[in-house]
């Protein structure tokens, strides 16, 4: 299953124990957008706006639970994580 993380999974499941006719749209999965690149371009030839760049290529999601981000370097396979701690 490729839905895109693990929201796009929770979703899933909850929306097919509520109302298992409700279909579900997963652009990820079912249109040709692999990455955030195409999500850009799919997005600037439709006229929609979206604060992602190229250049900038993160987002930023909050809720009033949280605040979490995602972004290039995280999702590049080869960096290794800065580990830093206080203990």
């Amino acid at each position: 299953m490729h839905g895109k993380g693990n929201d796009q999974v929770r979703f899933e499941l909850t929306y097919a124990s509520f109302a298992p006719d409700l279909p579900v749209i997963a652009p990820w999965r079912e249109w040709d957008i692999r990455s955030r690149e195409d999500a850009i371009a799919y997005a600037a030839a439709r006229g929609i706006p979206v604060t992602a760049t190229a250049e900038k290529i993160y987002s930023h999601d909050a809720n009033i639970w949280h605040l979490s981000h995602e972004g290039e370097c995280s999702r590049i396979q080869t960096h290794r994580p800065r580990l830093t701690s206080s203990h």
